[in-house]
C-alpha cells in the first residue's frame, strides 16, 4: 500500500525513489509494482495531462483558456468537473463553497478546434453554460504542442505513440527535402 500512496502522491515517482524512500531494494519495488500494484490492478490506470517544461513552452503555440460558471449545485460541478478532468489540457480547476466552478485550461493550437467542441458536447447535454470564457488574443499565446489528432468522439482522448512518431518523421523529412 505505500507503493499506491507514493504513486497517489506523485505518479511520476519513479521505483528508485520509492526504494529510497522505504528503505528497500530498487528490484522488490519493481516486483511489487508490477505484479501486485499493477498486475492486481490496484491501480487501473493513469490520465494523460501533458505538462510542459518553459523550454518546450518557448517551441510551440498554446492558448490558456478559462472557464467560469457560477452557483452550480453539487452535482452539477461534479459533472462539469469530469468533463474537464477528462481533458488533458485542463491545468487546473477549483470549486467554492458557494457554488463557482473555475477550469483553467492550456492548449496547443492544433488542438483548439477538437478541444472546445469536445467541451461543448460534454456540457450541452447538461445543460452547463459557462458565466464566462476567457481566453487572450492569439498572437499573444505561448508557445509548444503535443501529438495531433488525440480526441475521437468514440473513444475519447488517447495517445498512439507510433502515430505520433510517424507524424513527427514525416515532418523532418518534409523539410529536409525542402531544404
Amino acid at each position: 500500500m505505500q507503493i499506491v500512496k507514493s504513486l497517489q502522491v506523485d505518479p511520476w515517482t519513479k521505483s528508485v525513489d520509492i526504494s529510497k524512500k522505504l528503505n528497500l531494494t530498487d528490484s522488490d519495488i519493481s516486483y511489487h509494482m508490477r505484479n501486485h500494484v499493477f498486475g492486481s490492478k490496484m491501480i487501473s490506470g493513469f490520465k494523460f495531462m501533458w505538462i510542459g517544461s518553459t523550454d518546450s513552452w518557448a517551441k510551440h503555440s498554446v492558448v490558456p483558456m478559462m472557464y467560469f460558471f457560477n452557483s452550480l449545485s453539487e452535482d452539477s460541478a461534479r459533472h462539469a468537473m469530469s468533463i474537464f478532468t477528462a481533458c488533458p489540457f485542463t491545468w487546473n480547476h477549483m470549486w467554492t463553497e458557494d457554488g463557482e466552478y473555475v477550469a483553467e485550461l492550456i492548449i496547443p493550437v492544433s488542438q483548439m478546434a477538437e478541444t472546445i467542441r469536445y467541451l461543448a458536447n460534454g456540457l450541452r447535454p447538461l445543460k452547463l453554460k459557462a458565466t464566462d470564457i476567457s481566453y487572450p488574443d492569439w498572437f499573444c499565446s505561448q508557445n509548444y504542442t503535443i501529438p495531433y489528432l488525440m480526441h475521437r468522439a468514440d473513444s475519447g482522448w488517447q495517445f498512439d505513440a507510433e502515430r505520433s512518431l510517424g507524424y513527427v518523421i514525416q515532418m523532418i523529412r518534409e523539410k529536409s527535402s525542402s531544404r
